[in-house]
């Protein structure tokens, strides 16, 4: 039973490091989205730069970790 815990500890640390460097990133690509689509498009520029800015930011992350 023990080795379980273990486990889901190990599991539950990967995924805490993985949202701790991933929120950061997504947040701040997607607000440059913002930005940027409100600027030029208005306010469905600006929802379409947020989900597009997460979605790089995510990326992002995802693949400076499969790199190390």
């Amino acid at each position: 039973m023990e080795h379980r815990s273990e486990n889901a500890h190990g599991t539950l640390w990967k995924v805490n490091r993985e949202l701790s460097q991933i929120v950061p990133a997504a947040l701040s690509v997607a607000t440059g989205g913002v930005v940027m689509g409100a600027t030029f498009f208005g306010m469905p520029g600006a929802v379409v730069g947020a989900i597009v800015g997460a979605a790089l930011g995510t990326t992002a992350v995802y693949r400076r970790n499969e790199q190390s």
